[in-house]
């Protein structure tokens, strides 16, 4: 298989991926589909969302002990995708 082969089918697969994903959340996307996804502990994926709201928002309510993590469909995918709205 060439190279251009190659990568033509991984874009292929992951695109199969990203449309999975999409039609089985189509509002929010679990941390822990992110993480598989990355191939990544879900921990990973809480702390770059804590860090940064690229393509998600990870917070605390103040009072509360618990973390919240909100990874919105639309956004995640046009980030991942590399698409602008």
């Amino acid at each position: 298989m060439k190279a251009e082969e190659k990568i033509q089918s991984f874009l292929e697969q992951d695109n199969e991926k990203i449309s999975e994903i999409i039609e089985k959340y189509p509002r929010q996307i679990p941390v822990a589909v992110v993480a598989d996804l990355f191939g990544c502990h879900a921990d990973s994926v809480r702390m770059a969302l804590e860090q940064s709201s690229v393509f998600g928002l990870g917070f605390r309510q103040s009072g509360k002990l618990n973390r919240a993590f909100v990874i919105p469909t639309g956004v995640f995918v046009r980030w991942y995708l590399g698409v602008s709205a």
